[in-house]
């Protein structure tokens, strides 16, 4: 008896702090000015990840991500979806794979390629939808004072429309 006890308590009182970067990802709920009002924007740093855009038989883009000496940062928009509409989900999705130990970048137009910079976008809203490699728009990143990151990226998606067309953080790599 005492032994599930204990195991329930060693279980729920270790509970990690979403404040704290683990060896594998950091995921921070952003609420600033580049995020919609209606919506959540969260960012998440993923180490030792990379992106891969596919397509399937049929046409349609999705990502892969496989293990790399790579960081992977994550940032998305979730609009808050209308309970009485079925169908009201709409999100979007930015890619940027940075290679480890990177301190200061800058890269525009198509030199994105190189941090395989991709914008996703999902909705019930017609063939609009899916992955698409971003070659319009401008990255920097600067080390800070702290040891942290800043991270300025504008960008412009030409095939499909988009809400997100700016990311302006602090992150940690």
């Amino acid at each position: 008896m005492y032994k599930y006890l204990l195991l329930i308590f060693i279980l729920c009182g270790c509970q990690p702090n979403k404040s704290m970067i683990s060896n594998k990802s950091e995921k921070i709920e952003k609420s600033n000015t580049n995020c919609p009002e209606n919506g959540t924007c969260n960012l998440e740093v993923i180490n030792n990840t990379s992106v891969i855009l596919s397509r399937d038989e049929f046409g349609k883009s999705y990502i892969k991500t496989k293990n790399s000496k790579s960081t992977l940062i994550k940032y998305s928009y979730a609009k808050k979806k209308d309970v009485d509409i079925a169908d009201d989900g709409y999100s979007e999705i930015i890619y940027l794979e940075l290679k480890n130990g990177v301190e200061n970048l800058q890269k525009k137009g198509n030199a994105l390629s190189d941090v395989n910079a991709i914008f996703g976008r999902f909705c019930f809203c017609g063939d609009k939808t899916g992955y698409y490699k971003i070659t319009h728009g401008e990255l920097i990143i600067k080390k800070g004072n702290g040891g942290d990151f800043i991270l300025t990226f504008n960008f412009k998606i030409l095939e499909t429309p988009q809400l997100i067309f700016e990311i302006n953080e602090r992150l940690l790599l």
